[in-house]
């Protein structure tokens, strides 16, 4: 990774190529640093997973919410940017 890359733009025709194991290295790179596992107990169990990325990166954002909001099962996503 180059820290001191400032200004970096997708070219137009750039696809983003979703896949379970894309996902899984991304997570894997992200969370040396920008990301975070939590689990909080009240009255139940609380289970958070958060991922953070400069606003360059918003479009592979919007991408990762799109397909984790197919994933069957019972949980709220959200984010501090609107995406």
């Amino acid at each position: 990774m180059n820290k001191k890359r400032v200004n970096f733009k997708q070219p137009e025709d750039h696809i983003i190529k979703f896949s379970p194991y894309w996902l899984l290295g991304f997570v894997e790179a992200v969370l040396r640093g920008e990301g975070s596992f939590s689990i909080s107990k009240n009255k139940t169990f609380r289970l958070e997973f958060g991922i953070s990325q400069t606003l360059s990166e918003k479009e592979v954002m919007v991408k990762i919410k799109q397909n984790l909001s197919t994933l069957p099962g019972s949980y709220q996503l959200t984010s501090t940017e609107k995406l």
